[in-house]
């Protein structure tokens, strides 16, 4: 193999990595509970700017992991993952892979290589934001 083409797949490796690395620090927060109780959508329980719960959940815990991954990328990252996110997961199926990584956050690994688990879409989001940083 071509030093061009072990650089690519090293390149697509790490971002797929930190992407995973992402996720687990994230514990996936669309299952913090407000004072409203549980959220029913991307949208529900806005606070006074107009930022929902889970946004405000996803981007305050990626951002503690992405820090230590990208720096300066790491709002950008999370702001690119929640978007993409939020247009791509249907909440419920991404309720049900938070409820699934807060019984057993090692079921990302396995989960992250069926490429029709909502983990695996999720996972190929943020580094797709990784690598568009």
């Amino acid at each position: 193999m071509a030093a061009g083409s072990i650089s690519i797949v090293l390149q697509g490796l790490k971002r797929r990595i930190g992407a995973i690395v992402v996720l687990v620090g994230v514990v996936l927060i669309a299952a913090a509970c407000s004072s409203s109780g549980f959220p029913t959508s991307y949208e529900d329980q806005l606070n006074d700017e107009g930022v929902s719960n889970v946004e405000q959940n996803w981007m305050e815990q990626c951002q503690v992991k992405a820090d230590e991954l990208m720096g300066d990328n790491a709002n950008t990252v999370c702001a690119c993952s929640y978007s993409r996110i939020k247009a791509q997961i249907p909440f419920d199926d991404f309720i049900a892979m938070d409820d699934r990584l807060r019984e057993d956050v090692g079921s990302l690994i396995a989960s992250a290589n069926d490429a029709n688990s909502t983990e695996a879409a999720t996972a190929a989001i943020v580094a797709g934001c990784i690598a568009d940083s």
